[in-house]
C-alpha cells in the first residue's frame, strides 16, 4: 500500500510539468462546438434571491460528467446564474465594462487586467488569470496556475436582454508565476490546462420572491488536454475544480459588485 501511494504522488506531482500541445484536431472540434452552443439557448434557471448556481451545461445529464471529449483534449461547458435585487441592467453593463477594475472585483481569480481598446460596443481587454489548482487525490495536492490572456468582448441588446460575448483571442500560460509574469509557454503550449475561455452572458431585469432586480447568466466553456486514463479519477481539475470553482467565483464577486454599484446609483 505504501509503495501505491508513492507511486501516486508521482505520477500526479509528474503531470502538471508534462507538456502538451493544441492540435488541430481539437482546435476545429472546439470551433464546431462553439458554432453549436451561440446557435442555441440555456434554460432559465429557479434562483433563491441572492443565490448562485453553477451547473454542467442543460444538455449534459444531471450529475454526470460536465466534460465532453474531443480529439486530444477536452471541452468543459458549465452554465451558472445569479439574481441582484435592487439592481439593474445598467448597474451590471457598469460593473462588465469596468475592465481596468477587474484585479479589484475578481480578486484573486484575476491579478491583472486593462482595456486595451474599444470601438463603439465592442472592447479589446486583457486579463492574467491566477488559479490555484486542486488535485483530488489520497495524499492532497495543488499548484499554482497563472495565464495571460486576451478577449475580444462584445456588447448588444436584445429586447429587454444584454448580451456579452466574451471570446479569448490569446491564452498562454506563465512558465513560473512565482519568478516572472511575463515568461510565458508558447501559445497552444505549456501543461494545457486552459487553452480556450469563451463567456456569454445574459443580463435582464425580472422579479424574485417578491423583488425586482437583475438575473445575471453566464455559460462558460473552456478547451484543456485531455487527461490519460490511469489518471482520470485521480486528477479532477478538469471536471470539477478549475471550471466550476471558476464559474462560481465569477458570479459570486459580480453580484457583490453589482449590489454595490446599485447602493450607489440608489444614493444618487
Amino acid at each position: 500500500m505504501r509503495f501505491l501511494c508513492r507511486s501516486l504522488s508521482i505520477l500526479v506531482l509528474a503531470f502538471p510539468v508534462m507538456a502538451a500541445e493544441l492540435t488541430e484536431a481539437a482546435k476545429k472540434a472546439f470551433a464546431d462546438y462553439i458554432t453549436e452552443t451561440e446557435s442555441g439557448t440555456a434554460a432559465v434557471p429557479r434562483l433563491a434571491q441572492g443565490g448562485v448556481i453553477a451547473v454542467p451545461f442543460a444538455h449534459r445529464k444531471p450529475g454526470g460528467d460536465a466534460s465532453v471529449t474531443i480529439p486530444d483534449g477536452l471541452i468543459h461547458h458549465w452554465f451558472g446564474a445569479t439574481f441582484v435585487p435592487g439592481a439593474s441592467i445598467a448597474d451590471a453593463r457598469a460593473v462588465l465594462e469596468d475592465y481596468n477594475r477587474y484585479s479589484q472585483y475578481y480578486a484573486p481569480d484575476v491579478s491583472e487586467s486593462k482595456a486595451l481598446g474599444r470601438a463603439g460596443d465592442i472592447f479589446d481587454v486583457f486579463l492574467r488569470l491566477h488559479r490555484q489548482v486542486r488535485v483530488k487525490a489520497m495524499f492532497g495536492y495543488s499548484f499554482l496556475v497563472e495565464f495571460n490572456a486576451n478577449y475580444r468582448v462584445r456588447y448588444s441588446q436584445e429586447g429587454g436582454t444584454l448580451l456579452v460575448r466574451s471570446i479569448s483571442t490569446r491564452i498562454a500560460q506563465v512558465r513560473d508565476p512565482n519568478r516572472s509574469h511575463t515568461d510565458e509557454y508558447p501559445v497552444d503550449g505549456g501543461d494545457g490546462f486552459l487553452w480556450r475561455l469563451n463567456s456569454y452572458w445574459r443580463i435582464y431585469e425580472g422579479t424574485n420572491q417578491g423583488r425586482r432586480g437583475v438575473y445575471i447568466e453566464s455559460e462558460a466553456v473552456s478547451l484543456s488536454r485531455s487527461v490519460p486514463g490511469f489518471l482520470a479519477k485521480i486528477v479532477t481539475y478538469f471536471t470539477t475544480n478549475f471550471p466550476e470553482d471558476s464559474l462560481r467565483a465569477t458570479l459570486q464577486k459580480t453580484r457583490s459588485a453589482v449590489e454595490a454599484r446599485a447602493r450607489l446609483t440608489a444614493g444618487h
